[in-house]
């Protein structure tokens, strides 16, 4: 399976109980907490449940960049790097 890399410096906006989705890929929001955003995430078909820590850069299964998410008061962001 290829590797998905998408442009450093995009950002996605994940809303609580939402989805968003591009390129061969889809984030969908399961819960959060203060630190850490649950998601199952559909890359190529495949889906896989990550816990993501809030702040730190992470690498995700067949997805060439790094992401960092970030909390905002209603959303998230989910930034490529």
């Amino acid at each position: 399976m290829n590797e998905i890399e998408e442009i450093p410096g995009t950002t996605l906006y994940l809303y609580s109980d939402g989805s968003i989705g591009m390129d061969g890929m889809n984030f969908e929001y399961v819960s959060s907490n203060s630190g850490v955003l649950n998601v199952n995430i559909t890359i190529n078909g495949s889906t896989k449940n990550y816990n993501l820590p809030i702040g730190q850069e992470t690498k995700i299964d067949n997805l060439k960049n790094p992401i960092l998410v970030e909390a905002e008061d209603d959303y998230f962001l989910i930034n490529f790097r």
